[in-house]
């Protein structure tokens, strides 16, 4: 499924309204980049759940069986992560998600989507998947 114009705007204007809540003097707004959407889109088209690991690139993972909202909540889901947020632990930990929304030099997004028949996840397999995947420049 490819991205609406529409649905890559209201995906961009929630990572920038939640970059605004952070009140970071430093904090670059994203745009949009139709080469990271097209690299998100070639990594979930194996219906495979887990990370590309890319050293150039951040990467958030998402999937929902409820399709209604499903990139509003891919996008929640990933900053609801701030509550595990510890600056002084020196490292993303649990939070890693959240800490990529947020990283004042990231200056490029690009998502897409795909519904899996059938994804494959560390639990097994899931059936009618919606699976969203957001890549960012820098890391």
């Amino acid at each position: 499924m490819t991205l609406t114009p529409e649905q890559a705007k209201a995906i961009l204007q929630q990572h920038n309204d939640y970059r605004r809540q952070e009140g970071a003097a430093n904090m670059y707004m994203l745009h949009w980049n139709t080469s990271l959407q097209q690299r998100a889109d070639a990594w979930i088209q194996g219906c495979n759940f887990k990370h590309e690991f890319n050293m150039d690139l951040g990467e958030n993972l998402f999937f929902t069986t409820d399709h209604n909202d499903a990139f509003f909540l891919g996008v929640k889901a990933w900053h609801d992560e701030k509550s595990l947020w510890s600056y002084s632990s020196g490292n993303c930990g649990a939070a890693c998600h959240y800490t990529q929304i947020i990283w004042s030099w990231t200056i490029t997004v690009g998502c897409s989507a795909k519904v899996c028949p059938s994804l494959t996840a560390s639990s097994g397999s899931v059936k009618d998947a919606l699976f969203l995947a957001c890549y960012y420049y820098p890391r």
